[in-house]
């Protein structure tokens, strides 16, 4: 009993020892996470309000490096262009240095398997293939992916309409796309680096897009076709990052703390459609919770911003078309633009925060790393009575130590309170009182898988809507990929 003791107290100093760490290089320790109400007094049953945080995962964030990060992206700044349409530049220019370089980087990470991903680009100025760059760590269940991606082609445009489109499809004109798109390039091959050498449930996925400025071309080729290299496997959620630097010339010190995330309901908002509210769902919502949950846990300087619609008024990212496929997909972003720094030659090193850099990059290593550790959700969930008494129900999950029952208010994004219900149950009655709400108040609820470790998964899909009537799925949410514009 004294060694367990100790070894558990060993494990506890470990954690917060790499914590600090990643404190003092990121400010990682400046502010705090998004918190579970608590304030209600508890009846008598086993809450989980406090997240577990992985002491492995922490270990990992405590490895980011500004100058890594730093010099990846003057790095690729150097090639002066990393158009899609700029491979008739040749070797070690233009965007075929920059995949040459990225593909590098990746192979001398150990255990990392990389390869290209070629596809059409008919638009370019003459046509060319362009070519994601994939790294993969294998993990123990090979039906399980996580996708976490940013895209490295740049692009500059000079404001005359004659010349826009020779620009766009061209590829002669310099671009050093320094924040969009060498940060979050550099994020992708620092997050390869710190999560590699670990062990995950799901294979992780760390994908350098190219053709993004073209029309989020190979975003879309590689949603379309991925099990041509994943076979038989589904996407438990893609964390793409685009304009990622903390731009300083308009992010002050409390943006430089923040980050937006950007997450669209069912049906997706889209193009001019206002932006969605809380009183919904969809898989990239319980995504953009996960993230916002247990990257604001394991990195509490920094604050997720929700967004509630699929990106900026008729603007788009690589997230789209996983989306658009159906799978879970969310955009972090930096707090504020400085459109006359996208896409311009005017997008240069000087205007990124490589600490702003490494505390967003911790984000996404801490969020990706615990959803690919944690077990499957629960399937077959259901909830049917009313507000005043819900019956929850669901099938086993593999690898449960236990299930957390979790229920949130219609007009709030996290869940108030988890109930913690032992592995060898499937069924629950509670209230909406139990987890904080009232039961006059229609509230969302779901039920997450959770192992020995404390990995909790994401919540069952979809999310049902309680009233004082009843409960049922919300309208919409069986198809999470039909558009409102």
């Amino acid at each position: 009993m004294a060694c367990c003791a100790l070894l558990k107290i060993a494990k506890w100093i470990y954690l917060h020892t790499c914590v600090c760490l990643l404190g003092c290089k990121t400010g990682a320790l400046n502010s705090a996470a998004p918190q579970t109400d608590a304030s209600a007094q508890a009846p008598s049953r086993a809450f989980t309000d406090r997240a577990k945080l992985d002491p492995e995962v922490a270990e990992s964030l405590s490895r980011i490096s500004e100058e890594r990060l730093a010099s990846t992206v003057k790095t690729l700044v150097a090639f002066v262009t990393r158009n899609s349409c700029s491979a008739a530049l040749g070797p070690d220019k233009g965007v075929t240095g920059a995949r040459d370089f990225l593909q590098r980087e990746l192979t001398s990470i150990p255990r990392m398997k990389v390869m290209l991903d070629p596809f059409p680009q008919p638009k370019c100025i003459p046509p060319v293939m362009g070519n994601n760059v994939i790294g993969y760590l294998p993990g123990k269940d090979p039906t399980r992916l996580v996708l976490l991606g940013g895209h490295y082609d740049s692009l500059a445009l000079s404001g005359n309409p004659d010349t826009r489109e020779a620009e766009r499809f061209g590829g002669g004109t310099p671009a050093p796309g320094a924040n969009d798109s060498g940060t979050q390039a550099s994020l992708v091959v620092e997050a390869a680096r710190v999560m590699a050498g670990k062990t995950y449930e799901a294979t992780v996925v760390f994908v350098a897009f190219a053709g993004e400025e073209q029309g989020l071309v190979g975003s879309k080729a590689l949603a379309e076709h991925y099990r041509q290299y994943f076979p038989n496997a589904r996407i438990d959620g893609v964390i793409n990052c685009d304009i990622v630097g903390g731009d300083t010339s308009v992010n002050d010190s409390v943006n430089l703390h923040q980050f937006r995330i950007y997450a669209p309901g069912a049906p997706r908002e889209t193009g001019r459609a206002a932006d969605g509210t809380n009183d919904s769902t969809s898989p990239s919502r319980g995504l953009m919770r996960f993230v916002g949950y247990w990257g604001g846990h394991y990195v509490p300087s920094m604050v997720a911003v929700l967004r509630l619609r699929e990106d900026r008024i008729r603007r788009g990212g690589d997230q789209t078309p996983f989306i658009a496929e159906g799978h879970p997909a969310v955009r972090l972003i930096e707090t504020q633009e400085n459109v006359a720094h996208q896409p311009s030659a005017a997008d240069v090193f000087e205007n990124v925060s490589p600490a702003y850099l490494a505390r967003i990059t911790a984000v996404v290593v801490a969020s990706a790393s615990a959803l690919a550790r944690s077990p499957s959700p629960p399937q077959n969930f259901t909830a049917s009575g009313n507000a005043s008494r819900i019956r929850f129900s669901w099938a086993a999950a593999n690898r449960a130590h236990h299930y957390a029952l979790a229920a949130r208010p219609a007009g709030e994004p996290y869940y108030r309170r988890r109930i913690e219900v032992p592995a060898d149950r499937t069924s629950y009655e509670a209230s909406a009182t139990d987890f904080g709400v009232l039961t006059v108040e229609p509230l969302y609820v779901s039920v997450a898988a959770v192992d020995g470790e404390g990995h909790e998964s994401q919540f069952a899909y979809p999310e049902l809507r309680c009233d004082e009537t009843q409960c049922v799925a919300p309208p919409g949410s069986r198809d999470a990929t039909a558009v409102t514009q």
